[in-house]
């Protein structure tokens, strides 16, 4: 979108049939260029603490809060350390196509209007042999190639605590003997 306005100073030299040709001043033109933009955001929940062996969800919101319409919107997330990835699930919102290639996820959609939001569920395993203690730390983070003005809250990042799992042998009563490993 463009407005353009045209100041003249000075005095034209003549008219023939509305046509200006001769000039005795100064022509000055102001352009006032509206530029697209969409403020993206991103927000993720998830766990603080995963057993290991076990799948760790996050739940990730992409919203527009416009005042455009947000185009070629990317969501991304890098493969978490100690972890495999299992699946991306969309659950609401204006359609996403996810890939996974080396099991960091992209997903894209070509616009995301104004007021709209997307809600994922990105799905990761971490491995049984993952040490206790161990932190998952992974970011999700969303651009576009329409302008965003508030490029602060295009990513969140969450952290979770890897819990070994605790086996204790519990002696069978009257046998002396272990029954069987519990959790």
């Amino acid at each position: 979108n463009h407005q353009v306005s045209i100041a003249a100073e000075g005095q034209a030299g003549g008219c023939n049939r509305g046509r200006l040709f001769s000039w005795g001043g100064t022509l000055t033109v102001i352009t006032d260029v509206v530029a697209d933009a969409a403020d993206l955001r991103v927000t993720k929940t998830g766990p603080a603490t995963v057993f290991a062996g076990d799948n760790i969800s996050y739940s990730i919101t992409v919203t527009n809060n416009g005042p455009s319409a947000g185009r070629n919107v990317l969501l991304s997330e890098p493969l978490p350390a100690n972890t495999t990835f299992v699946s991306a699930t969309q659950n609401s919102g204006p359609s996403f196509g996810c890939t996974a290639p080396g099991g960091a996820v992209r997903c894209t959609t070509a616009t995301l209007a104004s007021g709209a939001s997307a809600t994922l569920t990105l799905v990761y395993n971490v491995p049984l042999a993952t040490p206790a203690g161990t932190t998952i730390r992974n970011t999700a983070s969303v651009s576009s190639t329409t302008n965003d003005p508030t490029s602060g809250n295009n990513s969140a990042s969450l952290s979770s605590a890897v819990t070994a799992l605790d086996w204790k042998q519990i002696p069978q009563i009257g046998q002396g003997g272990p029954l069987f490993p519990i959790h």
